[in-house]
């Protein structure tokens, strides 16, 4: 008789100490959710950043440095939009057509 209390407590205390655990996972996941919420509020999209970076005419080499991304990068970014690829950008309208022709 004198174990069944032990175990009852033991069992009592482990669900309890269960729901702390719970109650602290809830907690962080909340502080996760809030970090990525003002991460993503302060980023800007690459891609159109890129994009306006080029249309006023900066080097490539600039374009790196201001946006810390490998070259590889630049390359896959300026080869999938076709917005970011020369002469494409500095084309007025009816030039834009033309060079869409061309492609």
């Amino acid at each position: 008789m004198d174990v069944l209390p032990r175990i009852d407590t033991q069992t009592k205390q482990c669900i309890e100490d269960f729901h702390n655990l719970i109650k602290k996972q809830e907690h962080l996941i909340e502080q996760l959710n809030q970090l990525i919420k003002e991460k993503e509020e302060h980023t800007i999209p690459l891609v159109s950043t890129v994009r306006k970076l080029i249309e006023h005419g900066l080097s490539r080499d600039e374009i790196l440095d201001i946006t810390n991304i490998s070259s590889e990068e630049f390359d896959r970014i300026v080869s999938k939009d076709r917005r970011c690829q020369l002469p494409y950008i500095y084309l007025n309208d009816e030039e834009s057509k033309e060079f869409e022709k061309l492609l």
